[in-house]
């Protein structure tokens, strides 16, 4: 069985293809290699050889070959690595975390091994540790030759036992765990960091805070699409902002019970938070944090996607001819929902950097963006028209308008017959109640006064108005106001 290892570096200029043999224990590879004898390179090239080989051998054992073996494209060439084991970000931390001097980073990054899965590979397998001499021998090849010292040699343990650990552990996840799940992977918290770092750095001008920074669940989302190869449109109601997301955690998580592999198994459920794009302007920034979100995980680059936004609303200013009515935010979603609908139609096979180092959708979104089939959605239609298609919602989980509220007119407050039985005589003939509809203190209105204790203009029998004018700052006995 033939496999070709590609390594490109610039300083091996030829690389032919091994002969790869599998027997009982043994694996002969790389019959005749010609390149040049560059250190670091030879660790980059045993890595590739044991990652193919330890790979190969993972395929043809596990229950779910075929599988992974989908999923898993030997060659083509990802644009950005989407797993704890190949962040480089990560990496970097977890070594300043367990050796706070930084040597043991400046030893790693020296020989090009900055990833879980470049260090796993380095010396033996996950199927055949290497021996005290042959680890020795590596880590002293690290440190130019030099013989580290005991707590240096503990640290490289240590590093090379958690990468070799997580890479088995992320093997496994990919044959057990379907990718188009929403929220079935989540990249590491210091690479989503590492990455909003760098495109802040990289798009100046833009503030990327606020109302501006998707959130961690969403890149997630993103992030997905990316793992597993199937583009899919994303309303804005999910491309929700990082300060929801902060003040969401501050509340209890749901429990849900869930079944797996025929076991039950309860958990606590991730809170589900939905953008509020009730009007224009909120529907604007959750379609500018998608193209953020997409631009962080290397799909599509932010510079388009805001071409594309720019393009959809810049119909809704337009002037629509007699008749008809302006194009409305559902025509928009409906343009928005067809156009990635004809990408995910026409994009075949993993995502690939363009013919000059385009992001992988970039050019496919450029071609449909203007396509009659998208455009169409965007056509003023008749008033009734418009009406009809306002009714309806594209985005399921956006914020629907409530229903205007018909105000009820307050009933006037009338007297009971009681009351206009018991009230004085001189008082008869007046409102017993105020514009409020709140009653009328009457001793207030006779010439005894009332002796009540008044709070706020009132006492406890009614308000201390003028039973007349329903003034507050005279009694009927000294109202001048002439009866009409």
């Amino acid at each position: 069985m033939n496999f070709r290892c590609a390594v490109t570096r610039e300083r091996i200029e030829e690389t032919r293809q091994p002969e790869t043999c599998l027997g009982n224990t043994n694996v002969c590879i790389a019959k005749r290699l010609d390149c040049q004898t560059f250190e670091n390179t030879r660790f980059i090239l045993y890595h590739n050889i044991r990652v193919l080989i330890f790979n190969t051998r993972f395929l043809f054992t596990s229950w779910a070959c075929r599988i992974l073996f989908k999923a898993c494209s030997w060659t083509s060439v990802r644009t950005k690595a989407m797993a704890l084991v190949d962040s480089e970000a990560a990496f970097a931390s977890h070594c300043n975390a367990i050796d706070k001097s930084r040597e043991l980073l400046n030893i790693c990054v020296h020989a090009e091994l900055t990833t879980f899965m470049r260090m796993a590979f380095a010396i033996g397998t996950p199927q055949m540790p290497a021996s005290e001499d042959a680890f020795r021998t590596f880590a002293t090849d690290l440190d130019n030759g030099i013989e580290p010292s005991i707590t240096m040699m503990s640290l490289l343990r240590r590093l090379h036992f958690e990468a070799v650990t997580m890479v088995v552990a992320h093997l496994k996840t990919n044959v057990t765990t379907d990718a188009g799940v929403e929220g079935s992977r989540k990249l590491p918290p210091v690479e989503k960091l590492a990455r909003l770092q760098e495109q802040q750095s990289r798009l100046k001008g833009l503030t990327i805070k606020g109302e501006m920074q998707p959130s961690y669940a969403f890149i997630d989302l993103i992030a997905g699409i990316h793992d597993s190869g199937s583009i899919v449109w994303v309303p804005p109601s999910k491309c929700t902002k990082r300060d929801a997301e902060a003040q969401q955690s501050l509340k209890e998580k749901p429990t849900t019970l869930t079944v797996e592999q025929q076991t039950l198994k309860l958990a606590a459920g991730e809170p589900k938070i939905r953008a509020d794009t009730s009007n224009e302007l909120l529907m604007q920034w959750a379609l500018q944090r998608r193209g953020l979100a997409f631009d962080q995980c290397k799909l599509i680059s932010n510079d388009i996607h805001e071409k594309w936004l720019q393009n959809l609303l810049t119909q809704l200013t337009r002037e629509s001819p007699s008749g008809y009515a302006r194009v409305n935010m559902e025509q928009l979603l409906r343009a928005d929902k067809e156009l990635f609908t004809l990408m995910a139609q026409e994009h075949t096979g993993p995502f690939t950097l363009g013919p000059k180092g385009e992001l992988p959708l970039d050019l496919l979104m450029m071609r449909l963006m203007h396509d009659p089939r998208t455009s169409l959605h965007l056509l003023p239609l008749p008033s009734s028209s418009a009406r009809a298609s306002s009714s309806s919602h594209v985005d399921e989980g956006a914020n629907k308008p409530a229903a205007p509220r018909t105000i009820q007119p307050k009933k006037k407050a009338r007297a009971s017959a009681k009351a206009r039985a018991n009230c004085p005589d001189e008082l008869k003939g007046f409102g017993q109640f105020d514009d409020k509809g709140t009653p009328i203190c009457w001793a207030f209105n006779q010439s005894k006064g009332c002796a009540e204790e008044t709070k706020d203009g009132r006492c406890k029998k009614g308000m201390h108005v003028c039973i007349k004018c329903k003034r507050n700052n005279h009694s009927l006995v000294t109202c001048r106001v002439k009866k009409s």
